[in-house]
């Protein structure tokens, strides 16, 4: 399968057959997937999202799939609906357009056991408007197409922990590590790294790259996380969309979590803009809620005030009417880099 290149070239991973047979027995002991799950598929199948979460696990279980295109959010009410849908898995401007939907006040989720999330890091707001407003348990879980589930959320933690990706999964180790490769402390951004049966075998046709991420069995994913004193991880952002501005670091994921608490901002991306003086200067793009009264960039840099430290204040934003998505819903950030 092929990863999501949005922030470069997609490369091929391989992955086995024994990648997918633990891949779903992680998803049977995390949240109990049994022969009554029906599962909603709407992530297309080319995602490992929607092969690893939605599908696999469910048919492994010996439950139903019900395949449809995400082409408008109401009409996948509707078949949640119709098809007494107990299981989703979604990225999260899916689950985002469908609390939009003109059909939400009226939507009933009475026969959803649960939804699951994953892609893209998930606005806590969001995670709450489903638990509040629709009683729908919401897991999240963390993975990447080289390595599938590599955290789980348990259901159980899910309302309290909102937001954090939750802990290593079953027969998964994890480690935050720093750039020598030693432990960082509780607290402290590292990157993640993995080593399990759901590591893939390397990248087709890529010795060079695979020996640079797959080193003695562990899989450096690229991704910062902390870990909280209860042992959850929280995603701080990429180790290569680290914006690094007078010395000091400014993670993206921080400052997009912050833009989106905003009532009119529906989505946000941050990148960094090469500066003189600073070296780097983050720089947004965000995308409004719909028949909200439209902010200037001025107000939106004002709101973030008190919110964000100075210097993490971007230094420009730009409104968009859509930001650039993959077709699994990602932010191409390379095209809004290209912008700036």
């Amino acid at each position: 399968m092929y990863t999501s290149g949005t922030t470069g070239q997609p490369k091929g991973a391989l992955l086995t057959h024994g990648n997918f047979l633990f891949g779903a027995i992680h998803s049977l002991l995390a949240y109990g997937l049994g022969p009554t799950c029906r599962s909603l598929v709407v992530a297309p199948l080319f995602h490992i999202g929607a092969l690893a979460a939605s599908v696999m696990p469910v048919i492994y279980a010996g439950g139903s799939l019900v395949l449809e295109a995400f082409e408008r959010p109401g009409d996948t009410l509707r078949t949640i609906e119709r098809e007494q849908i107990s299981y989703m898995f979604a990225v999260p401007v899916m689950f985002e357009m469908m609390a939009r939907s003109g059909r939400w006040e009226t939507a009933d989720f009475g026969r959803v056991d649960f939804f699951i999330t994953g892609g893209a890091p998930m606005p806590k707001e969001l995670i709450r408007r489903y638990q509040k407003e629709k009683q729908v348990a919401f897991a999240q879980g963390y993975g990447m197409t080289e390595t599938l589930r590599i955290t789980n959320l348990d259901l159980a933690d899910a309302a309290e922990k909102a937001g954090s990706i939750g802990k290593p999964a079953f027969h998964t180790a994890v480690k935050l590590v720093d750039e020598a490769g030693g432990q960082v402390p509780d607290g402290e951004p590292g990157e993640i790294v993995v080593k399990g049966p759901t590591v893939f075998a390397g990248y087709w046709g890529r010795p060079e790259e695979t020996a640079a991420v797959l080193r003695e069995g562990w899989f450096a994913t690229g991704d910062l996380a902390r870990r909280d004193a209860e042992g959850f991880l929280h995603i701080v952002g990429r180790k290569s969309e680290v914006i690094i501005s007078s010395g000091k670091n400014i993670y993206a994921a921080e400052v997009e979590q912050a833009l989106t608490r905003l009532p009119a901002v529906a989505a946000a991306a941050v990148v960094g803009r090469p500066d003189r003086r600073r070296g780097e200067v983050p720089e947004a793009f965000v995308q409004l809620e719909e028949k909200c009264q439209a902010p200037s960039p001025e107000e939106l840099q004002a709101s973030l005030e008190g919110h964000l430290a100075e210097f993490k204040i971007p230094r420009r934003i730009h409104i968009l009417d859509r930001l650039p998505r993959s077709k699994s819903g990602k932010v191409l950030k390379e095209k809004l880099k290209a912008l700036v």
